[in-house]
């Protein structure tokens, strides 16, 4: 197997893997869209525009889960544009997590804290490795 049908693979199961959880995810915040069974409080929402967890799980199940999905598929067929979709899907990604910090902060400032202080982490475990 060659080297970019090898890459095409990995970017393809990550793809699929982030896919399959955005569609749960989704499905669970469509379904309930108090949040009350993934344990979100709609107090989350209090810095967004929405009142429930409805939209978010609609954009949450097409974009990052059924989006991802298809890309992945994309590139498990080397479809020509699977690296440029790829890339659209993980800048929307990136938004979407950095958007759920900024809502998060003002409910949950330990998880807003250790989001930011990830990167912090991970260069002191690669550093001790």
């Amino acid at each position: 197997m060659n080297k970019i049908k090898r890459l095409a693979n990995v970017l393809g199961i990550l793809q699929l893997f982030i896919g399959v959880g955005a569609v749960a995810g989704g499905l669970a915040l469509i379904l309930d869209s108090s949040g009350a069974n993934v344990r979100m409080p709609l107090e989350m929402l209090n810095r967004s525009p929405f009142t429930d967890f409805l939209i978010p799980g609609i954009v949450l199940l097409i974009v990052n889960g059924l989006g991802s999905i298809a890309g992945g598929i994309l590139s498990f067929k080397l479809f020509r544009y699977a690296a440029e979709t790829a890339l659209v899907l993980g800048a929307f990604l990136v938004a979407w997590i950095l958007i759920q910090v900024y809502w998060i902060q003002s409910t949950d400032g330990f998880f807003a804290r250790s989001v930011k202080m990830a990167p912090i982490w991970w260069t002191g475990f690669r550093e001790n490795r």
